[in-house]
Parts: C-alpha cells; structure tokens; sequence
C-alpha cells in the first residue's frame, strides 16, 4: 500500500477527490492541484473539499506550478485530464515519480473493504437495477448502495466507508458503475455484476460507438475469481459480445427480438437465457405479471466449501431449474428486465 509518501494529485473533480481522501487516511501528505479555481467547481464539491481541508488534505487552485511538482514523491493524475495537457508534460519533466493509477487506488480499496459487491453498468435502468438488488438482499444482509438515487459516487462512498470505519457494520455494498465511474473502479474485484443495455448515449464524450460499448463493457475485467456477470441477452449488443467472454455469466431477459442501428452498424440477435420472463401482461402504471422462468445456473459460491468467489476449490453451488409467478409493482416492460438482473443477482 501507498504509505508515508508526499503525493501529488491533479484533479479536483470525481477521481481526483477519492483518491486524495484514501491516500490522506493512509498517511501520505497530500497536495491537490486543480487548474481550475474552487468557485468553479459545484457546490457539492466544494462542500467536500472542506470537509477534506479538515482532515489534513492540502488544495491548491487556478493552474499547475513545477515546484508542486517537485514537492512530491508521488503522483495521481485523474484520468480525465487530457493525454496532451500541459501538466502531463511537466510531470514528465520533472523525472522520477511514483506514478499512483486508477488501478491501485482500485486495489486499495478492494484490499481495506474486503466485502462482497455488486456493480450495474450499462446504458439505461442502472439506477433501478441498482436499488432493486439492493431492496432484495437488504432483507436479508446489511448492504449499502451507491446510485444516481442516493446522489451518492460509488469511489467516493467506498472510500468514505473506509475513512469513516463503517466496514464492520455492513455485509456487502452494491452500486452503480457509470460509464465516467467505471474507470476508477479500476481494480476492484465484484461478486457479481450486471450489464443492463448497450444503446448509444453520450456520445460526445467518445470517439465512436465502438469506445463506448468497451468502456461500458469493462466491467467484466471487474470480476472476482468465480464471480457472475449477469447480461441481458435482449440487447443484440451485448448479445454480440458473449462468444468472446471468459467469465461465468448468466443471462436473462424476456426473449424479445430487439434491433440497435447507430453510425452506420447494425447489431440484431438475441442469446440463450437462463433467467426467462414468460406470460406476461403488462397492466400500465399498476406494473406487470409474469412467470419467472429460471434454468440451471451456478452461483458464485464453492460447492467445496461454501465460500464466495472461492480461489481455492473449483465448481460452484448451483441452482434451478424453478418456476414462479410474479407480481412487479412497477410499470413497463424494461422494468421486468431490470427486475429479472436483480433477481438473478440475489
């Protein structure tokens, strides 16, 4: 771990701000430097950086200076700073830093939390997804979720889990992985993981269609050893993806045939699905019925010993087949899509 060092991070912003906390807690000095000024930042932010002040987190606004630079023993520069920005040829300059990644502050908290988590990507209904999982193994387990909902970074929520000392109370943490998160989520190690859908959206912030599907789709590089990445097989985009991936997955949906044209690419098909809603009649805002059709699926727990995303023993508990009907108090057919991840997740 990053102990005992001056560290430099550059960025204010979402990664920026984690990053700093974390390395604070582990008793590094720590120097942020933004280029911006702090009345520039939104009012969250700078609400944060106040409480960040008073525990012992330097911050320096309105431009980059060589002698930051050479202060520090260490660097994190947050990855959305341009790759062509001044400040990454000055640090270049400046000759032998330890450069902190995204992957290592990742590693860091996957090492400090030690829970089992759940991440949701993906383009629509990752919010939904979130909590619905949530709902279903609060009633069981002590989870704390992170979501567009609670208003609430998966980073900067993890990191304030560690700072604060709540780990022991909580038994497992499920959040949503935008697709500007799932960067910093670089090194943690999920139990389980879902990918809602694939459709374009925020589009300008890629290069091109392709980019996107591989940020938003990274989170199988998340995957604990034995863990589960549940997919809904409707999406021809995602059904696309699965003859190339390599960790245990399981899909579901309900079977619809679907088309996604953007720039010229076509994507149609749909997969295989484990976890199936059949007989379904949709009763506007009063939600929908269906019957929940479940195959055989392994779990992420050893068969051996009964562990979680065990690395010792190979084979997985299994379950299914079953069959149920279902009663979803929220509208819409998407939402018996989300309602089927969460399923498959608990």
């Amino acid at each position: 771990m990053i102990r005992n060092m001056k560290v430099l991070v550059i960025g204010a912003g979402n990664a920026g701000r984690p990053a700093a906390r974390l390395l604070n807690h582990l008793n590094n000095r720590v120097l942020v430097n933004d280029v911006r000024e702090l009345h520039e930042l939104p009012l969250k932010a700078q609400k944060r950086i106040a409480e960040m002040e008073d525990e012992g987190v330097m911050f320096r606004f309105g431009g980059h200076s060589m002698e930051d630079i050479l202060w520090a023993d260490a660097v994190f520069i947050s990855p959305n700073i341009p790759q062509d920005a001044p400040v990454r040829k000055m640090v270049r300059e400046a000759g032998d830093l330890v450069h902190i990644t995204t992957s290592d502050i990742g590693r860091t908290l996957n090492e400090l939390i030690g829970l089992p988590m759940v991440g949701v990507a993906g383009t629509d209904g990752k919010t939904t997804t979130t909590n619905m999982i949530d709902h279903i193994l609060s009633s069981r387990y002590r989870t704390v979720s992170f979501s567009s909902l609670q208003d609430s970074l998966v980073i900067e929520g993890l990191v304030e889990l560690v700072v604060n000392g709540d780990i022991d109370d909580r038994d497992l943490a499920v959040f949503e992985l935008p697709h500007g998160t799932i960067r910093m989520a670089e090194g943690l190690e999920l139990s389980a993981g879902v990918v809602t859908n694939l459709t374009p959206d925020h589009m300008d912030e890629f290069s091109n269609y392709d980019e996107y599907i591989e940020r938003n789709f990274s989170i199988k590089d998340l995957m604990a050893p034995g863990g589960v990445l549940a997919l809904c097989g409707d999406d021809p985009v995602i059904s696309s993806l699965l003859d190339d991936l390599e960790v245990q997955r399981v899909v579901y949906g309900v079977g619809e045939r679907r088309t996604v044209e953007f720039m010229g690419r076509r994507f149609t098909g749909s997969a295989s699905i484990h976890v199936r809603a059949s007989d379904i009649e949709l009763r506007g805002l009063a939600g929908s019925t269906f019957t929940l059709n479940v195959s055989e699926i392994k779990t992420a727990i050893c068969s051996t010993c009964g562990a979680l995303n065990c690395r010792e023993h190979d084979g997985a508990v299994s379950v299914g087949p079953l069959r149920e009907r279902i009663n979803l108090r929220v509208p819409g057919i998407f939402n018996i899509e989300n309602a089927l991840a969460a399923i498959t997740v608990a």
